[in-house]
C-alpha cells in the first residue's frame, strides 16, 4: 500500500500538466499565396490570412485603407483583406494584429505605390485646360540661341481681360539677369486694342499677372510681361500690399534650388467682376477707384473681385501643389503675416471649384488627381 499513493499522485500531476499545455493560448497568423512586401497598388481582395488559435480571437488594423472580412472568430479560420487603390507614387505600410487570450501575433505588409508615368518632355505642364471661346498664345524668346518658353495667356476679347496666364520656372527662367523694362505695349495678334490712356485716371494700378519680377532671365522676356493683355486693374493697396507679398512668397519658392521646376498659373476670376465698387483710398493717380454695375472701370476694363495663383512643384518626379484665392479688397493688410497668407491657401481641387478652371491638366489623370486633391501646409517654406 505504501507505493500506491505516490504513483497516483504522479499520474495526477502529469494529467494537470497535460491539461495546461492543451489550453495554452495560441495566436498564429499566416498568408496564403500572398507576397506581403509588394501587394498591388490597384488594391482589391489581394491578401488572404490563415488564423490559427485556441479559442476566441480578435483581429485589428489601424489603417483606413485596409478592410478585414472578419475581425473576430474562434479557433482556425481564413480572413480576406481588401485594400483600396494606392494612387500615391510612394508605397504604404500597415500591420495586422491578432490576439487570442494572452497570445499575440503581428503581420506587417506593404502595398506598392502607383507606377510613375513618364510625362513627355513636349508636354507643357503649366497650362490649364483651354477654353475654345477664348484666344490662346504662347510667348517664346531666343535665349543663348535657344527658343525658351516665356509664358502663355488665354485672352477673353469679351472681357478685355486674361482668363489666366501660365509660366514655368526652371534652370533658365528662374535666373535674374536683367532689370524691369517698363515697355508698355499692345500685342496686336490678340483681339482688342488697349492703350495706355485706358489705364489712366481710373483709380487702379496696372497690375501684372505674369509679374515683371517673374521674368528677369532675358530682356525680351521681361518686355513681354508689359503687354496690356497681361495687365489687370488692381486696387493700389492690394497690388502693392497683400497681393504683392503673396507673389513674393511664391516667387521665393519658384527661385528655390529645392525644386527642379515650378509651374504657375495666375489670374483674376473674370466670372466674378468687382461690381458697383467705390473705394475709400486714392491710387497713385490720386483718384478714388470705382467700377460700374458690370464691374468695369470708367474706360471699360473689367476688374475681377478675386485673384488666384495655382502652384505645382516638381523635384525628382515628386509633385506637390497649393492654390491661393484672394479677395480684391483695399482693407487687406499691406504687410500680411505668414498666418494671414496661409488663410488664403487651399488645395488645387478647391481652387478649381472657385475658378471653374482645370489646372495642370497635361498630367495623367490619376497622377493629377492625387497631386491636386490635398494641400499640406508642412511641405511649404513659409
Amino acid at each position: 500500500m505504501r507505493n500506491i499513493l505516490p504513483l497516483i499522485l504522479g499520474i495526477l500531476t502529469l494529467s494537470l500538466h497535460s491539461c495546461d499545455e492543451a489550453t495554452k493560448s495560441k495566436a498564429e497568423i499566416y498568408t496564403v499565396n500572398s507576397n506581403t512586401t509588394a501587394l498591388p497598388h490597384e488594391g482589391g481582395e489581394c491578401l488572404t490570412l490563415m488564423i490559427n488559435a485556441n479559442g476566441s480571437w480578435i483581429l485589428s488594423v489601424d489603417e483606413p485603407w485596409v478592410t478585414l472580412s472578419s475581425s473576430k472568430g474562434i479557433n482556425n479560420q481564413t480572413v480576406t483583406v481588401t485594400l483600396t487603390t494606392n494612387n500615391a507614387i510612394s508605397e504604404r505600410h500597415a500591420v495586422i494584429l491578432l490576439q487570442s487570450g494572452s497570445a499575440k501575433a503581428e503581420l506587417p505588409f506593404t502595398q506598392s505605390g502607383r507606377p510613375l508615368i513618364e510625362i513627355p518632355q513636349s508636354e507643357n505642364l503649366c497650362l490649364p485646360k483651354r477654353n475654345n471661346t477664348m484666344e490662346f498664345k504662347e510667348y517664346y524668346v531666343n535665349h543663348n540661341n535657344n527658343d525658351v518658353f516665356n509664358y502663355a495667356i488665354e485672352w477673353s476679347p469679351k472681357h478685355l481681360h486674361a482668363n489666366w496666364v501660365a509660366l514655368e520656372f526652371n534652370d533658365i527662367t528662374r535666373l535674374e539677369a536683367v532689370k524691369r523694362t517698363n515697355e508698355w505695349a499692345w500685342d496686336t495678334s490678340l483681339t482688342g486694342d488697349i492703350e495706355e490712356s485706358m489705364h489712366k485716371s481710373d483709380g487702379f494700378d496696372k497690375g501684372h499677372l505674369c509679374a515683371s519680377s517673374d521674368r528677369l532671365f532675358s530682356l525680351e522676356a521681361n518686355k513681354q510681361t508689359f503687354y496690356y493683355s497681361n495687365i489687370s486693374p488692381m486696387i493700389s493697396s492690394f497690388n502693392q500690399g497683400f497681393w504683392g507679398k503673396l507673389e513674393q512668397l511664391v516667387l521665393k519658392w519658384c527661385r528655390s534650388a529645392s525644386y527642379d521646376k515650378v509651374y504657375i498659373v495666375k489670374g483674376g476670376n473674370i466670372n466674378e467682376p468687382l461690381k458697383s465698387y467705390t473705394g475709400t483710398k486714392t491710387s497713385n493717380d490720386n483718384v478714388i477707384p470705382k467700377t460700374d454695375a458690370e464691374g468695369k472701370t470708367k474706360h471699360g476694363l473689367l476688374v475681377p473681385k478675386y485673384y488666384f495663383i495655382a502652384v505645382m512643384t516638381e523635384k525628382d518626379n515628386t509633385f506637390n501643389s497649393v492654390g491661393f484665392y484672394v479677395e480684391h479688397a483695399e482693407d487687406l493688410p499691406t504687410s500680411p503675416s505668414t498666418d494671414q497668407l496661409k488663410q488664403t491657401a487651399m488645395s488645387i481641387n478647391n481652387l478649381e471649384q472657385l475658378t471653374s478652371l482645370d489646372f495642370f491638366c497635361a498630367m495623367p489623370d490619376a497622377q493629377e488627381e492625387t497631386i491636386e486633391a490635398t494641400y499640406n501646409e508642412e511641405k511649404w517654406s513659409w
